[in-house]
């Protein structure tokens, strides 16, 4: 039998807020705290992509919540568990399993041809030490 707790058992933190992106990166600016969670995954939701949009993450990670994108360090490839190809598909979701080092994680959000996207860009905490969650 099915459990319907699940919300319990997870934590949502946006980490980019729906936006119509149009050019250059969107970084977060805060790093959210990744401490008492097991697992990660940070979901990428696009609504209407332009096409021929190829758009692009990267993730970075720190010691402090108010590290910079330039100081942090990006996740090698082995700490990207899970990593879809994402295209000019509207109203999309990917979802991108990650294991990072330390405790704060950003994101940059990026579309290298410059063309209009709709994105948001959500981390879900797993495997929570604390439940429910906070």
């Amino acid at each position: 039998m099915a459990s319907f707790g699940l919300g319990r058992k997870i934590k949502a933190v946006p980490l980019i807020s729906s936006i119509a992106y149009t050019t250059g990166d969107v970084d977060t600016s805060t790093g959210i705290d990744l401490a008492g969670a097991e697992s990660v995954a940070v979901v990428v939701n696009l609504g209407v992509t332009a096409e021929d949009s190829v758009p692009a993450i990267e993730f970075y990670e720190g010691d402090a919540d108010d590290f910079t994108i330039a100081a942090g360090t990006k996740l090698a490839d082995r700490q990207v568990l899970n990593e879809p190809d994402m295209d000019d598909t509207d109203n999309s979701a990917y979802v991108f399993d990650i294991k990072p080092d330390k405790r704060y994680l950003k994101v940059r959000f990026s579309e290298p041809t410059n063309k209009n996207t709709v994105v948001s860009v959500v981390a879900i905490l797993g495997d929570l030490a604390d439940t429910p969650a906070n």
